[in-house]
């Protein structure tokens, strides 16, 4: 039973250690922004942002020095703002999270307002206080 659980039970937590979401309190920064009740964000981060990076999505700096400000250390989505203008907003986030396909009650917040691009925009880190 144990040599199981350990192969299984520490998978996520590996890869938000390893897979570029550590420190990313995803579900303090949609509720700072949204009435967002529920904790249905925080898996979200754990898988996406390896797949972005994998699908070539998100592009990530050449190198950081120590004293490189954080913000200016993250991977980011470079086509965003083509992605939004050209009303791909859910097309990609399905492509991200291909469980949202069936899940778009993640992207409602607590009052029924749609939220997608708000969520693309996080998972992309388009904004200075997101730091993953």
């Amino acid at each position: 039973l144990f040599g199981s659980s350990i192969q299984y039970s520490p998978h996520g937590s590996l890869h938000i250690l390893a897979g570029g979401t550590w420190g990313a309190d995803y579900r303090f920064y949609i509720n700072d922004h949204y009435d967002y009740k529920l904790k249905r964000a925080q898996p979200l981060g754990t898988v996406t942002m390896a797949r972005i990076w994998r699908k070539g999505w998100m592009d990530f700096p050449e190198f950081c020095s120590t004293d490189t400000p954080v913000e200016d250390c993250k991977g980011v989505c470079t086509d965003l703002e083509d992605w939004i203008d050209g009303n791909l907003t859910m097309t990609m986030l399905e492509n991200m999270y291909p469980g949202l396909a069936n899940a778009q009650h993640f992207l409602i917040d607590d009052h029924g307002n749609d939220i997608s691009e708000f969520f693309l925009r996080m998972l992309c880190n388009d904004d200075d206080s997101l730091t993953p």
